[in-house]
């Protein structure tokens, strides 16, 4: 029992953290979102 209390600890507190960064690229505008997302984005293309 306490492993699967463990694991919605870990899960809830991965989920605040990507809520946290959402919130900071939210504030920063939508440019930089832009600039962020297109960045990750060239960084997965092929040639």
């Amino acid at each position: 029992m306490k492993k699967g209390a463990d694991l919605e600890i870990k899960a809830f507190d991965l989920n605040s953290k990507v809520k946290s960064m959402l919130g900071k690229y939210k504030s920063k505008g939508l440019n930089d979102r832009d600039a962020y997302l297109s960045n990750i984005v060239d960084q997965f293309r092929v040639g």
